[in-house]
């Protein structure tokens, strides 16, 4: 068959069309069931979006800082940095209550809660209004404005004052220059690619569709997949659907947009933690600008479409830093003082429930992380930023307020906990959740060891480990030592026998969060070097760090553009204009067999490797291939694996045989799905098989239609109707949900 030619389908009219199928005047975008429309496209999301969605990540949780962490502890310049893990936090907690309560979330309840974060932003402008100098961020902002039209502030307060209100501006501006800069390089990294990078991206649409479809947490995937249950953290799905309410733009633009906020936003979580642990708003600053801009991660999380293991980032220092705030206020001696500690422990249950429901083991790694802060901080000398507790009543206000903290975390989760131990599974197999040595490989990191800024980061970081530790600073010495047993725990290959809780957080995700520790030890060795040349140098050290800083600056938008493995997209513009096609020329019933690998580190576990594995919300067409995520879904359908993983291995084995033919009859597939890039497995002996007919065949995807049994003869020639992918529309959005067959019913759990 010659390559861009499409043959129509057995009873198909003069247009290619089947009969009874014909989709009179409906374009493609639109959704015949009334979903939240997916529109699939490269380009990138137009600036309003982006910036009204940004604006839309920080104004929540902003005003929710400024409720939860007050003056004079903490400032303006604090709500900012900790804006966007306090919308996710916030967000994510609002959709589990309001689906246990019954409250229907849409539009409408997205703008009430829009107008009352705006009304809480708004009271501590009011509430500075009758606050002394430098006891109020408001109220010093207001004097500022006072002080610049009227000169009426003298003397060394006034002056002390004013260099302080100047400072915290240029550092906020300083920290929206480098979230931009990191944000813009991202957003232009990825706008020449169909924003469906790796095997992940694909649930993470389902579950931000099924948030919006449902209004609220889902209890399973159907119609688009046979798994009768939700356990996912769906902390991430969350911010797509509130930014869709908000913005009513299309999911397909939002996902990708929403990642990379999350992405670029971690830096800011990252210059929190250093500004808390270090005091340092230099050292702060430049874990944000490592961050956002040098290192590996988390910009090579896009490689994977990890959005999830980025929003549980996001949270982690922050929760980290809250807990070690409050623990501190709650052993300071002074019933004034100790009052202090409700605000930033409330934060921390808030937080930490947020960092739950956005990646479970991420959320693990804040355990190990605040034991290493206590361990640490009780060493005598250490420099952790607040008085050991001596005797018994420090501790036990500590235990006090660490307890009630950790109680309010739980009742926080109290619903969603309750799910889980009906629904959440560990794995598949006999010993769920133990994997083959192949899952523990240094090969799933890719590229990522090979980027050059690792070897600028690696050295500045050793020699900010060998700062703080001559300087006993706990900030860095806490995260080395969490990376450490982190690593320790990483691969239980590595252990001569059984250890508890080792690879629950397995060496790759391990690995890529070791930029954690690295930038702010990297940070740390700059800054400190920084003050010393200041010192020295007064007059040439601005001039040399500003050229060292541009240079980074480069350095880092060329290797955000380097990071990113094309090959790793699922969708192409050949696949959108094959989906297309089959949801113009396929009947809305049609099920069809798609291309997956067996992964060998885990049974029966098969992942989607190329625009077939779309086809559910794309086309409104069922597939064999179910979401990557079914292991850890109890109601995962054990038919539907075992049909997912036989089709798997036939189109694997043998394509052409007649014995593969018979199966896919006798599963109700009428269709094989082939986009011709590898690791997709050849299909050329099916092309060669009797059993199949080629319906499509352009720019490499070939669809081929299963001929029923005893019907051997040709399907009829083309008539040149078939239009091509461009005509019918480069864009592809999204059917309805996916009519259920026999072969999908879900069994139960």
């Amino acid at each position: 068959m010659r390559a861009g030619r499409s043959l129509p389908l057995p009873n198909a009219g003069p247009d290619g069309i089947p009969r009874g199928h014909r989709r009179e005047g409906r374009p493609i975008a639109e959704n015949a069931l009334g979903s939240p429309a997916l529109t699939l496209a490269a380009g990138g999301p137009p600036p309003p979006l982006v910036l009204a969605a940004a604006l839309l990540l920080w104004l929540p949780g902003s005003a929710l800082a400024s409720r939860l962490l007050r003056p004079p502890h903490y400032d303006a310049l604090d709500w900012l940095l900790v804006g966007p893990a306090f919308s996710a936090a916030m967000l994510a907690l609002a959709t589990l209550w309001a689906t246990v309560l019954g409250l229907p979330l849409g539009p409408v309840t997205a703008w009430a809660l829009l107008a009352l974060a705006a009304c809480a932003a708004l009271l501590p402008v009011l509430a500075g209004r009758h606050q002394p100098v430098g006891q109020h961020p408001a109220a010093d902002a207001r004097l500022a404005l006072c002080a610049c039209r009227h000169e009426r502030l003298a003397g060394p307060a006034g002056r002390r004052w004013s260099a302080r209100v100047t400072r915290h501006g240029a550092l906020a501006l300083g920290y929206l220059a480098v979230l931009a800069l990191g944000l813009g390089a991202r957003l232009w990294s990825t706008r020449d690619l169909v924003p469906a990078l790796g095997a992940d991206t694909y649930h993470h649409a389902l579950i931000a569709r099924l948030l919006v479809e449902r209004g609220g947490v889902p209890d399973s995937y159907a119609p688009y997949a046979p798994i009768a249950s939700f356990a996912y953290h769906f902390g991430f799905h969350s911010l797509v659907a509130w930014l869709h309410w908000w913005t009513g733009a299309d999911l397909g633009a939002l996902l990708p947009l929403a990642g990379h906020l999350v992405n670029a936003a971690i830096a800011a979580s990252v210059a929190w933690w250093a500004r808390r642990q270090l005091g340092d708003d230099l050292v702060a600053w430049l874990a944000a600008w490592l961050v956002a801009l040098l290192a590996v991660f988390p910009a090579y999380f896009a490689n994977w479409g990890r959005f999830t293991q980025a929003a549980g980032l996001l949270l982690l220092p922050v929760a980290a830093a809250l807990w070690a705030d409050g623990l501190r206020a709650s052993a300071a001696p002074g019933a004034e003082r100790r009052r202090t500690a409700r605000g930033p422990l409330a934060a921390a249950a808030v937080t930490t429930a947020g960092l739950f429901l956005a990646h479970y083991r991420v959320a693990a790694m804040l355990v190990p992380l605040l034991a290493v802060w206590v361990l640490i901080s009780l060493v005598p000398g250490m420099a952790a930023g607040w008085q050991r507790p001596r005797g018994w009543a420090p501790s036990a206000r500590v235990l006090r307020g660490g307890s009630l903290a950790g109680a309010a975390t739980a009742l926080l989760l109290l619903p969603w906990l309750v799910r889980l131990a009906g629904a959440l599974a560990l794995g598949l197999g006999e010993q769920p959740g133990a994997y083959g040595a192949g899952y523990y490989a240094l090969e799933r990191l890719g590229t990522a060891p090979e980027q050059p800024t690792n070897l600028l980061l690696a050295p500045l970081a050793a020699l900010g480990v060998v700062q703080a530790w001559r300087r006993r600073s706990a900030g860095v010495l806490v995260l080395v030592g969490w990376a450490s047993v982190q690593l320790a725990l990483a691969d239980p290959y590595w252990w001569p026998r059984a250890v508890a809780l080792a690879g629950r957080v397995d060496l790759i995700t391990v690995l890529a969060t070791l930029w954690l520790p690295a930038a702010v030890a990297a940070a740390y060795a700059l800054g400190t070097g920084a003050h010393a040349a200041w010192a020295r140098w007064p007059r040439a050290a601005p001039l040399a760090a500003s050229a060292l800083l541009a240079v980074g600056t480069l350095l880092g938008g060329w290797q955000l553009r380097a990071l990113l493995i094309p090959d790793n997209t699922l969708l192409t513009e050949a696949d959108l204009a094959a989906i297309a096609w089959v949801r113009a020329n396929t009947p809305p019933d049609a099920r069809f067999a798609v291309s997956a690998v067996l992964v060998p580190w885990a049974p029966d576990y098969a992942v989607g490797i190329d625009g077939g594995y779309w086809l559910p919300l794309l086309a409104g067409r069922p597939t064999t291939v179910l979401p990557m995520l079914y292991p850890a879904e109890r109601g995962t359908s054990p038919r539907a694996v075992a049909e997912m993983v036989a089709v798997a291995r036939a189109l694997r084995d043998a394509p052409g045989a007649a014995e593969t033919a018979a199966l896919l009859r006798a599963l109700g597939i009428g269709y094989v799905y082939h986009s011709g890039r590898p690791p997709a497995p050849p299909i050329e002996p099916a092309l060669a098989s009797p059993y199949y007919q080629v319906v499509y065949d352009r720019a490499g995807v070939r669809i081929l239609a299963v001929r029923p049994e005893g019907a051997l003869a040709p399907l009829p020639a083309a008539t040149g109707s078939a239009r091509t992918g461009r005509e019918q529309g480069a864009q592809v959005a999204t059917a309805g949900p996916v009519p259920s067959t026999p072969a999908e019913e879900v069994d139960a759990p």
